[in-house]
């Protein structure tokens, strides 16, 4: 085997390591994130249920318009938050999503480049 292709073969192989680090670092880095998603999701779906309860109770009771109205406006205000996390979410999903494809495009490239390079030492 020439220097040239086995030099071309360390550093396929060095770069396809580093891809490959980079992708199990970003996939554990989503679990992560994932795990604490649900657990946010959780306690907002339990603070939910308590409101839901509060507010039933309310009106068994007969609370006052105007305390219902700050109780209403607080659970809006709070599920907006929620949306907003929720898009957020969704929007790191789809670029975490891509990163495979981001990599293995690097990777031809590379090695596109390197073969570009070697013919034209020849």
């Amino acid at each position: 085997m020439s220097p040239a292709m086995q030099v071309l073969s360390i550093v396929l192989s060095a770069s396809a390591t580093i891809i490959g680090m980079l992708v199990l670092y970003n996939l554990r880095m989503l679990s992560k994130r994932l795990d604490e998603q649900e657990r946010r999701i959780g306690r907002i779906e339990a603070d939910a249920k308590l409101l839901s309860a509060r507010k039933q109770n309310c009106q068994r009771e007969f609370v006052g318009v105007g305390h219902f109205l700050r109780e209403a406006g607080y659970t809006r205000r709070r599920l907006d938050d929620v949306v907003e996390a929720v898009k957020e979410l969704g929007g790191k999903f789809e670029i975490i999503s891509q990163l495979p494809q981001i990599a293995g495009q690097i990777a031809s490239n590379t090695v596109k480049e390197m073969v570009s390079l070697l013919n034209n030492k020849d």
